[in-house]
């Protein structure tokens, strides 16, 4: 790997070095390297994937899906016949990416999903095996409920012509078959935008193993540090060397690929979205778009938030592989104010559960959306002030507690605010 020239200091008898402050004789941690325009570039336009992909919460998205297809079918049907292109079964879109849309969601998640096991799987078989086994558990979903579309369609319709019972013969002689058509399309649109949004999670946090690498590798080099357990374990610090030098190689040749196909999955899912609305304007009644809308919907969740939730399943993706690194976290509600918070047994009961799905170390304040670790919530030292962060001294001290505990206010002084402005320095440079 390249980095930076660091700077290895010289320690002094008393233990404190002269350039990073902290003992150890390890030097400054390495740098990382300088960005060229292209990867600026490159990594705008898979920011402005991301934020196709992430930019509505899954959890609004599939409302939005549903209503909307509502609503589009209600609009559709009090509008007469559009001469549209799009409204066309045999346009361009709709005759080779819709009708094949599966196969273009397979080929392109099936590609992500190897280039990105193959780097964090660190060269465990089991781990690669996982991802794709969800894709053969969708394959499957796809061609059992496609089939089940079909039987509901030939068994509940009726030819035109009385003589033909059955979908084949009628079709055959030319004439129609009506029956309860659940539209396939929008089934296999909004299951492939669903799916596709829960696959690429597993880019999610993906640049930061270059920092986790380079950081790993570093303490690796450094004996003394490893002796001395400086800055303590790593996320990579439980892998063996051969399994970190398998992630570290894989890493750096595979990230190009990750990101195309990132933004490729991302031009996908803006492609599904344009082409439901498409499906939901011009084709099939109300009622067969919405049953194969929320037949979609309930397969996610049955596959995302039901089975592979649990230890036995393949588990979602990024997240079996040897080290953690996906950062998606689901949005976070707002706290409602102390007086209505405890007004209600179930906005308490809310409150605990919400409370019980987050770790401590994330039970931080936070100053224009950044943690302040330094301030931990602690009942037991003042009200969320640190040890030693300083609230004056004598009767003024007491006052200040007296105070504070009066009307909710943490003691503040010039010191304690110091120790503010560095703790959330601290936090900026550890996020970022």
């Amino acid at each position: 790997m390249k980095f930076r020239t660091t700077t290895v200091t010289a320690v002094d008898p008393g233990g404190t070095s002269n350039g990073d402050g902290g003992g150890g004789g390890g030097g400054t941690r390495p740098l990382a390297e300088a960005a060229s325009v292209s990867h600026v570039l490159g990594m705008m336009l898979v920011h402005l994937s991301r934020k196709i992909i992430y930019g509505v919460d899954i959890s609004h998205k599939v409302g939005i899906y549903i209503i909307g297809t509502l609503v589009l079918s209600v609009v559709s049907d009090f509008t007469s016949k559009s001469t549209h292109y799009l409204a066309r079964p045999d346009n361009l879109f709709n005759l080779y990416f819709v009708k094949f849309s599966w196969g273009w969601t397979l080929l392109l998640t099936s590609g992500f999903a190897f280039v990105t096991s193959r780097a964090y799987s660190c060269g465990r078989a089991a781990v690669m095996k996982n991802q794709f086994m969800r894709l053969i558990v969708a394959t499957g979903v796809w061609y059992g409920l496609t089939g089940v579309f079909l039987f509901v369609e030939e068994s509940s319709g009726i030819c035109n012509v009385t003589k033909f019972l059955n979908k084949a013969e009628c079709l055959a002689g030319g004439f129609r078959w009506k029956g309860f058509d659940i539209s396939g399309h929008c089934f296999l649109l909004t299951f492939s935008s669903l799916f596709v949004i829960e696959e690429a999670k597993a880019y999610l946090g993906w640049e930061r193993i270059k920092d986790m690498i380079r950081n790993e590798e570093h303490r690796r080099l450094n004996t003394d540090m490893l002796v001395r357990g400086k800055d303590g374990d790593s996320v990579l610090s439980k892998l063996s060397l051969d399994e970190f030098l398998h992630l570290r190689k894989h890493y750096k040749t595979l990230t190009p690929f990750v990101r195309a196909l990132f933004c490729g999955l991302a031009a996908l899912v803006l492609l599904w979205d344009v082409m439901l609305i498409c499906t939901a304007l011009f084709f099939h009644i109300m009622i067969e778009k919405v049953v194969a809308t929320c037949a979609a919907v309930l397969t996610w969740f049955v596959l995302y938030r039901g089975i592979y939730v649990h230890d036995w399943s393949p588990g979602l993706p990024g997240e079996t592989g040897p080290f953690k690194y996906v950062t998606f976290r689901p949005a976070r509600p707002p706290d409602l104010p102390r007086g209505r918070r405890g007004a209600t047994g179930q906005c308490d009961h809310h409150h605990a559960h919400h409370q019980s799905r987050w770790a401590p170390k994330d039970d931080v304040p936070k100053f224009m959306g950044m943690p302040l670790y330094g301030y931990k919530k602690d009942s037991g030292n003042n009200g969320g002030v640190p040890a030693g962060g300083g609230g004056g001294g004598g009767d003024e001290g007491e006052q200040g507690g007296s105070s504070s505990k009066r009307y909710g206010r943490r003691p503040r002084s010039r010191s304690g605010s110091v120790n503010r402005f560095s703790a959330s320095k601290n936090s900026l440079n550890a996020r970022y």
